[in-house]
């Protein structure tokens, strides 16, 4: 009975930590939160043991001596772990991916030093006030390589205090400081058998401060799963907090890069939506990699991501734009398929007043690139020449469809080749290049009128990189005599079969 009175702490700890344990279990935080469970089973192993151990000192005659060495053995190993656990997750937040690979190898491998030096450490068991206790070099030892993890950690925090986010900050440092007191007064002491409530209260510390359930439910909700980059809701939550910023200081820069994955569509259709997501997953960790002056990145749709830059010179985000591209056809060789992205880019300034203008130009640049990738194949070669790929716009149908109307003018556009065939009474009521132009959209705006862009520029854009299968505007276009008319534009998405491309079929009409 008496052993038990002194471990009465060490049971309210172990009636705790399997309290939180089992919480975690129920909000499955075991996915995200791995370093929870690290800790949570090292401590539980130290309690536990700390328990045992106390039994087994105070009870030397009754118990084998081997039992009491390996039952201390276990409580000092559990120690060291439960260190080594805290001080990789420090380390993971304070430098690179690089550097912490090295880190960890050399801090795990400590563990088993001091299991290899064992035989040549003993352990001593003296008479305290009101209980025995370990003494001697293994135990000083243990608590030594304890130390040097949490003194290690303390100086990566120092090093890196500036650049940890703030809650990350108001954890770490009472931890550290509970963490080294306890193994300051446990040597002082020795019989005070405080690091079983120590451990425990840097596991409630990382359960209700780092990674508790509502962190983990709002990571989930913030963090995209597939990608890891932001989420559309993180986004929503930052861009007003850009504007206000941008609005109390207009010398602050914001640079939006609207990114947008090339062909995805054509590889879910032939190789099936896993390899799809694959495809999504290896660019989002290419623009991860590269655009690395990027103050956040967020997947806001399917395949679509945007990274905002603070304050970086113009310069600087498109030379890693290029590194994107570069890394892009680099990854094209592990597939069977072309990797790729297009990228519109613009920064905050004159042009742009808002952020919500400049992500409208943003996205329409980002077409603009895309269109401009796939000129590539608006051109074949034809007994020798170069010419327009007509394919999809040269059947009789087509034939048919094209020579109807006066005041009604259909055309239709291979959306793959990005050519078009218009009517011939477009071109020679307006000043089109011919019946079969590349980008006939682009050639089209140039005649409408500036103040009517905007409207057609948000209804066929969203068509034409695969948002929309309709188009509906009405707008003012320039004739061959000079004059503004009216025009009412309708078109739909025509999907190819059997691996065909897609064609946008559609009719301008005048209006008197």
């Amino acid at each position: 009975m008496y052993p038990l009175l002194i471990v009465r702490e060490e049971i309210v700890c172990l009636v705790i930590l399997l309290f939180l344990v089992g919480m975690a279990r129920y909000y499955k935080m075991g996915k995200d939160t791995s370093i929870f469970f690290q800790l949570s089973r090292y401590a539980l192993l130290h309690v536990v043991f700390d328990i045992i151990t106390v039994i087994t000192v105070n009870h030397l005659e009754e118990v084998p001596g081997w039992v009491n060495w390996g039952a201390h053995i276990i409580f000092y190993m559990a120690a060291i772990l439960f260190a080594c656990s805290f001080f990789s997750y420090t380390a993971q937040l304070c430098v690179s991916q690089k550097v912490f690979k090295g880190m960890r190898i050399v801090a795990v491998a400590a563990p088993f030093v001091y299991l290899a030096a064992l035989p040549f450490l003993p352990i001593d068991y003296l008479t305290g006030s009101g209980t025995n206790y370990s003494f001697g070099p293994a135990v000083f030892v243990g608590y030594g390589i304890a130390m040097i993890y949490f003194l290690a950690s303390a100086v990566l925090v120092a090093v890196r205090f500036r650049k940890l986010e703030v809650h990350a900050k108001l954890a770490l440092l009472p931890m550290m400081v509970v963490l080294i007191l306890a193994e300051v007064l446990q040597i002082i002491v020795p019989e005070l058998l405080f690091t079983g409530g120590a451990v425990t209260i840097i596991t409630i510390g990382f359960f209700f401060s780092l990674e508790n359930p509502a962190y983990v439910f709002r990571r989930k909700l913030i963090i995209d799963a597939l990608t890891g980059v932001e989420s559309r809701h993180s986004y929503d939550e930052d861009i007003d907090e850009i504007e206000r910023r941008y609005a109390r200081d207009p010398s602050f820069v914001v640079s939006i890069a609207f990114c947008d994955i090339n062909d995805l569509r054509n590889v879910n259709n032939t190789y099936g939506h896993l390899e799809g997501d694959a495809y999504i997953s290896a660019v989002a960790q290419i623009l991860m990699r590269e655009l690395r002056s990027a103050e956040k990145i967020y997947r806001m749709g399917g395949d679509e991501f945007l990274a905002i830059f603070e304050n970086k010179p113009e310069m600087t985000v498109r030379e890693e734009i290029a590194a994107v591209h570069e890394a892009c056809r680099l990854e094209s060789g592990k597939h069977s398929y072309p990797v790729g992205v297009s990228v519109g880019f613009v920064s905050l300034g004159d042009a742009y007043k808002t952020v919500t203008e400049a992500l409208k130009a943003a996205d329409y640049l980002m077409y603009e690139n895309k269109a401009e990738m796939k000129r590539v194949n608006s051109m074949v070669v034809l007994d020798g020449k170069e010419q327009l790929n007509l394919s999809g716009l040269s059947d009789r149908i087509t034939d048919a469809i094209i020579s109807m109307g006066d005041t009604s003018f259909h055309y239709v556009c291979n959306m793959e080749t990005t050519v078009a065939r218009v009517s011939p009474a477009l071109v020679e009521q307006f000043e089109l290049p011919g019946e079969f132009m590349v980008r006939f959209d682009s050639e089209w705006r140039k005649l409408i009128h500036p103040d009517d862009r905007e409207i057609f520029d948000e209804s066929i854009g969203s068509v034409l990189i695969r948002k929309s299968n309709t188009h509906r505007a009405v707008y003012r276009v320039l004739n061959r005599r000079g004059e503004y008319v009216t025009c009412s534009c309708r078109a739909a998405v025509l999907p190819g079969k059997n691996g065909a491309a897609d064609l946008l079929v559609g009719v301008i009409e005048t209006q008197a």
